[in-house]
């Protein structure tokens, strides 16, 4: 409703004005308003596109009074204004033409604020137009929601259509109102895909690996042009209570105190309930009546000082939790933040919202590695500093049991000494594994590797088997075909096969065999270790080659050792990127195997 003369404005606060579309946009939709004045008669056309948040807004308004158009372009109105003249009238397809006679009184206190009524002198005549009179096209999308309001004002004929003639003009009008709707959509797409874009570069930028610095650092430089900001500022809602000071970090701005930052994330919380962006103006804070009537003079300043157009607060969520907030600072050469740019923020809200949730992820994930790196340094640390404590009083014990068995002692003190000397050596050793398994269980341990004959190493190995095991009544057969050539370190290496052949001797029953191969080729070289003794349960394979594993099978119990054997051999076998294997079943014996590469060849698994 304009006039060409005189007006009548409400003099009231107005809402907000948007800045709807780009240049581009908005002079579209200018052209689509002037051509419905002159195509239907009237001398005033004005669109109201509606926003999200049930408001609507001027975006484009053709009429020859300057004024008026100063006055209401990109001004925005409740919806619920209109409500009352919307369910009125006389309804012709999409139009409904509302006589100022049906309009009620409460009609007309809900608009009166929000519109421009011309300056007609009140009439008795029932065919002339009058200044309350409305006649109102609405433009609907597919799914029959209404997106825009178009409005015809003071016909050049100065009378009342007739039902036939608002037929036809609803009939003539129906292309335009497409081309209207074909505009918004147009509109809220290129700002979806904009910022869509910039999501995708942050997340394309961003290491899958990253932690919420790395993110939060790409996200201020990818998206600072698309949505054209002066500046930029992200953080979790979580840091808001402790550290947000200036949203924006330029210096000068005032200090945001404890009970506003609060209230700043409660406020958040609430938009992403509701899906809404908030906007700060130099004397008001959109979006949340409460923030603005608790915490206007602490907010606003943040846009006055820094000399700004707004600040747009974009909260942040994955599924029903919002999780952090965007701020979006524009000065004052900036277009005004658009309740489309509101729409496709949201939609990247979204997808931050999921990297923000992978870069905690990833950052809890680090911190339990880490954790356990320093659990594992200080078990490392711990069993080392055990085994060197170990080994100087047990060597001591040692010498001195040397000492008495060379002197003439009574049988009873040589029957004492002899267990003595063996436990001694069953500690020495244990000692000896312990201090091994500290030195392969540290990555940054150096191995020195030199080209070996596994099939001599093994030969030494069951030289010195051998005593145990006729002890035990168990004899070694050897077999040995093909090259034993390995890059290795002799002692790791020879540890390793000590420790299997001990185990074949050692789980054997008394006359049983131990079958030990040796095969190679130019890639790989094939140890096989095989025993018929008492085997290994399906579950204790499992733990099998764990540090201090021992199984809980009596009969495996009633032979001694401490758990370190088999756990040194699988440490030895990754540094060397080989693999061992183990094939058994309860009371039939177990086979062993472990595959090498052969020197000069690529290692068979990836060294730890």
């Amino acid at each position: 409703m304009t006039s060409q003369e005189s007006v009548a404005v409400a003099s009231i606060v107005r809402p907000r004005r948007h800045g709807w579309g780009d240049q581009a946009s908005r002079r579209a939709m200018s052209e689509t308003a002037e051509s419905l004045r002159r195509l239907t008669g009237f001398d005033a056309c004005a669109i109201e596109v509606l926003r999200s948040d049930d408001m609507l807004e001027f975006v484009a308004l053709a009429t020859d009074n300057q004024v008026t158009r100063s006055e209401y372009d990109g001004a925005g109105s409740p919806l619920s204004a209109m409500y009352p003249a919307l369910e009125l009238g006389v309804e012709v397809g999409v139009l409904r033409f509302v006589r100022s006679e049906d309009m009620t009184p409460e009609a007309i206190d809900r608009m009166r604020p929000y519109g421009v009524f011309p300056a007609v002198q009140p009439g008795n005549d029932p065919t002339r137009w009058h200044a309350e009179d409305m006649l109102i096209a609405q433009v609907c999308d597919d799914q029959d929601k209404m997106r825009a309001l178009v409005y015809f004002d003071e016909p050049r004929d100065c009378l009342r259509p007739t039902l036939v003639q608002l037929t036809d003009l609803e009939r003539v009008i129906q292309q335009s109102l497409h081309g209207i709707l074909v505009q918004i959509e147009r509109e809220e797409f290129a700002q979806r895909i904009r910022l869509a874009s910039a999501t995708r570069a942050v997340i394309r930028s961003a290491s899958p690996h990253a932690d919420l610095g790395e993110l939060f650092s790409i996200v201020r430089v990818q998206c600072r042009e698309p949505f054209r900001a002066h500046g930029l500022w992200i953080d979790t809602l979580d840091a808001l209570d402790r550290e947000l000071g200036r949203p924006i970090g330029t210096e000068g701005s005032p200090e945001l105190g404890p009970e506003v930052r609060a209230a700043l994330g409660s406020a958040m919380v609430s938009a992403w309930e509701r899906q809404a962006v908030l906007i700060i103006e130099p004397d008001r804070v959109w979006g949340d009546d409460d923030l603005d009537a608790h915490f206007r003079d602490q907010l606003t300043p943040q846009v006055s000082a820094r000399g700004l157009r707004e600040i747009a607060l974009v909260p942040i969520g994955a599924g029903a939790d919002a999780l952090a907030m965007l701020a979006v600072a524009r000065d004052v050469d900036a277009p005004r933040w658009t309740d489309d740019e509101s729409s496709a923020a949201l939609d990247v809200a979204h997808d931050l919202g999921r990297a923000i949730l992978n870069a905690q992820a990833n950052a809890r994930e680090w911190s339990a590695v880490a954790a356990l790196r320093e659990l594992g340094d200080y078990r490392r640390t711990l069993i080392e500093s055990v085994a060197r404590e170990l080994q100087n009083p047990l060597a001591l014990v040692s010498g001195h049991l040397d000492l008495l068995v060379a002197m003439d002692l009574p049988a009873d003190a040589q029957r004492s000494v002899v267990p003595m000397i063996r436990n001694t050596a069953r500690l020495t050793a244990l000692a000896q594994d312990l201090s091994l398994v500290s030195r392969l269980a540290d990555s940054a341990s150096p191995m020195s590797t030199a080209t070996l004959e596994l099939a001599g190493l093994l030969t030494e190995a069951i030289a010195v088997a051998t005593p145990q095991a006729e002890h035990r009544d168990v004899s070694i057969e050897l077999s040995v075909t093909g090259g034993s050539s390995v890059q290795g370190h002799p002692l790791e290496l020879s540890r390793c096969i000590g420790a299997l052949l001990d185990n074949a001797v050692k789980y054997s029953h008394r006359g049983g065999v131990v079958e030990v191969d040796l095969s190679g080729d130019d890639d790989a070289v094939a140890l096989t270790v095989r025993d018929h003794g008492i085997g290994i349960s399906s579950t204790d394979q499992e733990l099998l080659f764990g540090e201090f594993f021992r199984s809980a099978d009596p009969a495996a119990m009633s032979r001694s050792g401490h758990g370190l054997g088999l756990s040194i051999v699988r440490q030895v076998l990754v540094r060397h990127g080989g693999t061992v294997s183990v094939v058994s079943t309860r009371a039939q014996g177990a086979t062993f195997q472990v595959l090498l590469p052969a020197a000069g060849g690529p290692p068979l698994t990836a060294p730890g």
